[in-house]
């Protein structure tokens, strides 16, 4: 777990010969007002460049992505899963923005009176939006969110490049997992390939391929 802030080719390169094999980060979007509205001081234009570079140094990356923010639309939503499909990231995670209890941002969509009634089970980034939308319905991002890994997914298998490279951290993951573990992955793969998203786990939706 990191952040894509403050890192940089050096760090990598050091993190590398410590024998770091995965990274984990937070885009959360592509949109640079929306991050200044979030308070995350992400230049986006950097990932392409760390991203290429952990990469050649066998450090699997993994990027989570938020839909649903502050000041988020349908144009804003596209244009966050397109940079994400451009990205070279080896694993992403699509989920939907959840205001918790004790947030400024809970407490801002309450003064608005955009949250919808819901039991505490349906605060689910994975699953379930509780955000009422000017821009879109919480059926429409949810349905985006699911697709989304799907089409993510189907648009890596075309690059030969990012497969041959899945296929040298899935020989290391079955090193350390052994045969269970390959397995596991090769069945969600499976099921996000064929858009059958819905059928995996809350806790194992996009975590497609992961170390």
């Amino acid at each position: 777990m990191g952040d894509a802030i403050a890192l940089n080719h050096e760090m990598l390169e050091c993190m590398a010969d410590a024998g770091c094999v995965g990274l984990k980060f937070g885009l959360d979007s592509a949109d640079s007002a929306i991050l200044d509205a979030i308070k995350k001081p992400l230049k986006v234009h950097r990932l392409k460049s760390l991203i290429e570079k952990a990469g050649k140094l066998g450090i699997k990356t993994h990027m989570s992505v938020v839909f649903g923010l502050t000041d988020e639309t349908r144009e804003t939503m596209e244009a966050t899963f397109e940079y994400a499909c451009e990205l070279d990231i080896d694993s992403v995670q699509f989920s939907m923005a959840t205001p918790c209890p004790g947030t400024d941002f809970y407490s801002e969509l309450a003064t608005e009176g955009r949250i919808r009634p819901a039991k505490w089970e349906e605060y689910d980034g994975s699953n379930m939006s509780v955000i009422n939308y000017p821009d879109f319905s919480g059926e429409y991002l949810e349905r985006f969110t699911t697709d989304a890994h799907t089409i993510w997914l189907r648009r890596k298998f075309r690059k030969p490049s990012w497969l041959w490279r899945q296929a040298h951290y899935l020989v290391r993951l079955t090193r350390g997992q052994g045969w269970p573990g390959l397995s596991k992955r090769f069945w969600r793969t499976i099921q996000l390939l064929t858009g059958d998203s819905v059928a995996v786990s809350k806790t194992d939706v996009a975590r497609v391929m992961r170390w």
